[in-house]
């Protein structure tokens, strides 16, 4: 036989095993996706949306989205074991990515021990008020509104017997939110009912001014309007307010919790003195201040 045809038929032969070679890969790489694809994969719950840190879950934040079974663990939420409903109310101590799945150590129970502290913004606090009977908008104040705090107070006189007694009413602290209502952190209950003892974040300067305002009368919330009021002067960040009652420092008084009491320096806000001069007698009269 020629060699030429030796050569041609043995380049026939390697390229035929290379055709069978390529044939049989492509056969077993269209196994296995088929395979993958019928692999069986059940649901687990998932972030919604991007939610940070300290999110007080809602069940628009959660989804169900599919997971291999064989990627399944005793940390994830599987449907049939749990339903959304259930997580409503919990805390993220976790941010999460808009389809990440959650874990059961990224979540705390409203009900479990150290739910508050997972609540709260770093450097803030948590302090629990009584609120007077109707104070707090017949019982339509949820956890997760944001509310002023009103101080209400009977201002005696004593130091001057010809005037009397004055009721006074003033803004203690402004925009805190609402963390629980007596012994309920959920925000998804839509019942109106009237509280006896609210828990609101807040400052460390102005836990002091709330600690001090329970002594001098009795605290009502009033609530205020998810909108933006005031687009033209922002509100300053929660990192410069607590950053400036830093360095303020010093003691909280009466007359900084209600202006209707002296300063300690004796200045009073609501009360005007004057000196009365009839010949050689000299007298000092008060007279109440009208704003």
């Amino acid at each position: 036989m020629p060699k030429r045809k030796i050569i041609l038929l043995a380049a026939a032969a390697v390229i035929a095993i290379a055709a069978m070679l390529l044939v049989r890969s492509m056969m077993n790489s269209s196994a296995t996706t088929t395979a993958a694809q019928n692999e069986p994969a059940s649901q687990v719950i998932a972030a919604a949306r991007d939610l940070p840190i300290g999110t007080l879950v809602k069940e628009t934040d959660l989804k169900w989205i599919a997971w291999p079974t064989e990627a399944q663990s005793t940390n994830l939420f599987i449907k049939g074991n749990v339903e959304i409903a259930t997580l409503v109310g919990s805390v993220l101590r976790h941010s999460l990515r808009n389809g990440e799945p959650v874990l059961t150590s990224q979540l705390v129970n409203p009900h479990a021990q150290g739910f508050l502290a997972a609540v709260l913004h770093p450097g803030m606090r948590a302090m629990s008020i009584p609120v007077s009977p109707g104070g707090e908008v017949a019982g339509f104040v949820f956890p997760g509104d944001q509310v002023d705090v009103i101080l209400t107070h009977v201002l005696n006189r004593k130091d001057d017997p010809d005037l009397t007694d004055r009721h006074v009413g003033q803004t203690v602290v402004k925009d805190v939110r609402v963390l629980a209502l007596d012994q309920k952190s959920d925000d998804q209950t839509n019942d109106p009912k009237v509280a006896q003892l609210a828990t609101l974040e807040v400052t460390p300067r102005q836990a002091e001014k709330l600690a001090l305002a329970t002594q001098l009368g009795a605290l009502s919330l009033s609530l205020r309007s998810l909108a933006t009021s005031d687009s033209v002067n922002p509100p300053p960040s929660l990192d410069q307010i607590l950053a400036a009652e830093k360095n303020s420092g010093g003691q909280i008084w009466d007359s900084d919790v209600s202006e209707a009491f002296p300063s300690p320096g004796g200045n009073d806000s609501l009360l005007q003195k004057v000196q009365v001069m009839r010949g050689k007698d000299k007298s000092e009269a008060t007279f109440e201040r009208h704003k």
